[in-house]
């Protein structure tokens, strides 16, 4: 199989095998992507992560730094995300996605290739309360591709990715630039 390309997203870095199984889910969620934003009737709206940052002894989940758009009250949104992380087997990775409180309705589905590991993992936001941690047998890259539906409830605020070391270590954690966040009203 040759390398899937999504034209809505920032290439993959290299070292990033997008064949095999990883391939096939990429043209699936572009297909899915699509259909949604024809939906909506709009461009999906990205914001990209301009700097890498990094977390060393620290398993406190946060908002990254750029990765995070502002919802009024009610909104509705199709949201995607691709997250470019680097972990080691000590530090591991833990994420989640976060916003105002009391939603209508969170439906965003990740799909995971994390760092040292050659299979696909998934996991599931259904109501911006759920921490996955990925704990890594080898110290490497990791890809997270998420899609999804937000329907916001009364309260404005903001929807962030948030992310922390799984194990505090002192060897770093970093997610990095390129990574984004897209949105789209509905």
């Amino acid at each position: 199989m040759t390398n899937v390309v999504d034209p809505f997203l920032p290439p993959l870095p290299s070292e990033i095998d997008v064949t095999g199984e990883l391939g096939l889910w990429l043209d699936n969620m572009s297909r899915v992507i699509e259909q949604l934003s024809t939906v909506a009737n709009t461009a999906f709206r990205p914001v990209y992560k301009k700097t890498s940052e990094t977390k060393n002894t620290d398993t406190t989940l946060a908002a990254d730094g750029e990765l995070k758009f502002r919802v009024a009250a009610n909104d509705a949104f199709a949201v995607r995300a691709l997250i470019v992380f680097d972990t080691t087997a000590s530090a591991d990775f833990k994420f989640g996605f976060r916003g105002p409180s009391s939603p209508s309705l969170v439906r965003l589905t990740s799909f995971v290739m994390d760092a040292g590991e050659t299979a696909l993992e998934v996991a599931k936001e259904e109501n911006f309360s759920t921490t996955t941690t990925l704990a890594s047998t080898g110290g490497d890259h990791g890809l997270i591709r998420t899609a999804g539906v937000i329907v916001n409830g009364s309260n404005a605020g903001e929807v962030s990715f948030q992310w922390a070391q799984g194990t505090s270590h002192a060897n770093d954690t970093t997610v990095r630039l390129g990574s984004v966040i897209e949105y789209v009203p509905l």
